[in-house]
């Protein structure tokens, strides 16, 4: 999860293969272009280069969107509630 503050950015999910870095940022606010750049380098200096994994490459794919639910599900949750709330 990437925050500002107390408000969530972004959340990231990174994958490591033998030579690349696969990852999946998902926006919650609108960025612009030089601050999703700027976003890109910290997530790469930050996370990937800090993991100690050789690469050749780190390829991110960038997805705008919002939360259907804000808690994580359980396997106790009744999602029937949840779902039918979804606009």
């Amino acid at each position: 999860m990437i925050v500002a503050g107390e408000d969530v950015i972004a959340r990231v999910d990174l994958h490591f293969a033998s030579s690349l870095v696969y990852g999946i940022l998902i926006l919650e606010q609108q960025l612009d272009p030089d601050d999703l750049a700027e976003l890109r380098v910290e997530i790469d200096e930050n996370l990937v280069q800090t993991a100690d994994v050789a690469r050749d490459d780190f390829l991110l794919a960038v997805y705008q969107g919002q939360p259907v639910r804000h808690k994580p599900l359980s396997d106790e949750d009744d999602l029937t509630d949840d779902l039918n709330d979804v606009p």
